[in-house]
């Protein structure tokens, strides 16, 4: 675990070079960092653990450092930049393929991206609500993950920012990052789909 997290400490480098560049040069050591480097090498350990194939732990593996930046980034600015979710998209297309699900994936990946086009038309009309950040990052889940997988992360992740967004009057804010809880979202599904346990309703 404690390899993981030095791991997850060198990919929070690049978010800290980024921010510096870019939205938030004062904050080179926000809690969020220290939290989600944690929370990446604990992921990633249990990932590496399970009883699934090599290829699939070294799949969550990656796209599990892939959210590592983009929530840190979300999290501490937030904002979530093209330069992060476009190459996750990319990536999740480029490991269906060596899995040989990319035409499924593909066509599912093009289904989401025109649902969320509709959704950005439709709720952003007059006033940004959702940014064109987290839709990206909604498509890329896709990519990596189906689109059943996503949408159960989808769910988790909204409903996480919701209980969240409830108690904005003890934190005196209205407003905040939608990025981190779908990757939060998603890495409990990803767990879920490598230890595969029995749900009992």
């Amino acid at each position: 675990m404690v390899l993981m997290a030095l791991a997850g400490r060198c990919l929070a480098g690049r978010v800290r070079r980024f921010l510096a560049k870019t939205t938030a040069p004062g904050q080179p050591s926000h809690p969020a960092i220290t939290g989600g480097i944690w929370l990446y090498g604990i992921t990633t350990t249990f990932c590496l653990l399970s009883s699934a194939p090599f290829f699939c732990r070294l799949s969550a593996v990656l796209m599990a450092s892939f959210m590592l930046q983009m929530s840190l980034t979300d999290a501490i600015s937030g904002y979530l930049p093209a330069t992060f979710t476009r190459r996750f998209l990319a990536a999740g297309l480029l490991m269906s393929l060596a899995t040989g699900t990319l035409p499924v994936r593909v066509a599912e990946t093009l289904a989401t991206g025109i649902l969320l086009l509709i959704l950005h038309v439709l709720v952003n009309r007059k006033r940004v609500r959702v940014g064109t950040g987290d839709l990206w990052l909604m498509a890329g889940l896709t990519a990596w993950t189906g689109l059943n997988s996503t949408f159960w992360s989808l769910l988790a992740g909204y409903g996480g920012f919701v209980l969240w967004h409830a108690t904005w009057h003890l934190r005196g804010q209205r407003e905040g990052p939608l990025g981190p809880w779908l990757c939060l979202g998603s890495l409990l599904m990803l767990l879920n789909n490598l230890y595969q346990p029995l749900w009992v309703i």
